[in-house]
C-alpha cells in the first residue's frame, strides 16, 4: 500500500519514489544549472557584446516565447504518438544546438536560428517533462514530486545565475561564450538519462483500438461508458465522480455542455 504522502518526511518521500522517479529528480538542479548561467545575461550578451540594437535584441529574445507557444499544441499530439521520452530527447537536442549557436553567433540570422531552437526546446520541455513524470510517479507522491522538482529547478537557475555573475564580463566576450557552451554541456545530463536509465519510460499513449482496457466498464451501473487509458471522456467522468464524493477539494469549475450520468456541473 502506498504510504500517506501528507505524513512523509523527505527521506520517506525519497524511499517511496520508484527508481525512475529518483533518477529524474536527482538530476534536475544540475541540468538547469546551465540555463541559470545564461538566462540573466542573454540580453546583455546580444546587445552589449555582439552589438545588436537593443530593440532588435528584445525582439529576438521574444522569439523564444513565441515559438514555444506555437509548438506546444503539436507537441502534445506528438507526445501521445511518440512518447514523452522521445520528445524530450529532441527537445534537449534543440536546446543543446541552440546554446552552441548562441555561443558563437554574431549576426541576426544566427540569433534567430538559436532562439528558435531554444523556443522549440521550451515548448517541448514543460509538457514533455510533466507527461513523463505523470507516467512514472502516481498517487499523492506526484504532488510532492512536482513541488520538490520546481524547487530544484529554481535552485539550479538561481545558483547558475550567481556563478555567472562572478564570471562574465562585457569586455571579455569569451566569458559569455563559455557559459553558453556550459549550458549546452548541461543538456548532456538529461540526454544520458533518457537514453540510459529512463529508456523504458514515457511510452506513447496506446490507441483505443489497441488498448487492453477497451470495453471494460467502470462503475458497473447503467449509462456508464467504457473507460480506457486513452479515453479522455473517462478521465472527465472520473473527475466528476471524485469531486462529487469530495466537494471540499473542488477548486476548479468544470462546465459540461452535455449532461452525463452525474448531470451538469
Amino acid at each position: 500500500m502506498e504510504p500517506n504522502a501528507s505524513r512523509l518526511t523527505l527521506r520517506g518521500f525519497w524511499e517511496s519514489l520508484p527508481t525512475p522517479g529518483r533518477w529524474l529528480l536527482s538530476t534536475t538542479a544540475i541540468s538547469t544549472l546551465g540555463r541559470g548561467m545564461t538566462l540573466p545575461f542573454t540580453i546583455i550578451y546580444v546587445h552589449e557584446v555582439r552589438g545588436i540594437e537593443l530593440d532588435v535584441a528584445g525582439l529576438l529574445m521574444s522569439l523564444i516565447a513565441g515559438v514555444a507557444l506555437v509548438v506546444t499544441g503539436p507537441v502534445g499530439a506528438l507526445i501521445d504518438r511518440l512518447g514523452s521520452r522521445v520528445m524530450l530527447i529532441w527537445g534537449n537536442l534543440a536546446q543543446l544546438v541552440g546554446a552552441v549557436i548562441l555561443a558563437f553567433a554574431t549576426s541576426v540570422p544566427a540569433f534567430v536560428a538559436a532562439f528558435t531552437l531554444i523556443g522549440i526546446s521550451f515548448g517541448i520541455g514543460w509538457p514533455g517533462f510533466n507527461a513523463l513524470t505523470s507516467s512514472i510517479v502516481s498517487g499523492p507522491l506526484r504532488t510532492q514530486f512536482f513541488g520538490i522538482n520546481f524547487a530544484l529547478v529554481n535552485l539550479g537557475i538561481g545558483l547558475g545565475g550567481v556563478i555567472s555573475g562572478f564570471f562574465v564580463a562585457v569586455d571579455r566576450p569569451a566569458t559569455f561564450t563559455t557559459i553558453f557552451v556550459l549550458d549546452a554541456v548541461c543538456m548532456l545530463i538529461p540526454l544520458a538519462l533518457f537514453i540510459g536509465p529512463l529508456r523504458h519510460d514515457g511510452a506513447p499513449v496506446p490507441a483505443i483500438a489497441d488498448n487492453p482496457l477497451k470495453g471494460q466498464a467502470w462503475g458497473g451501473g447503467p449509462g456508464w461508458a467504457a473507460y480506457t487509458v486513452a479515453n479522455v471522456k473517462g478521465i472527465y467522468r472520473d473527475l466528476l465522480a471524485y469531486f462529487r464524493a469530495h466537494p471540499e477539494k473542488l477548486f476548479v469549475a468544470v462546465v459540461s455542455l452535455h449532461p452525463g450520468p452525474l448531470g451538469m456541473l
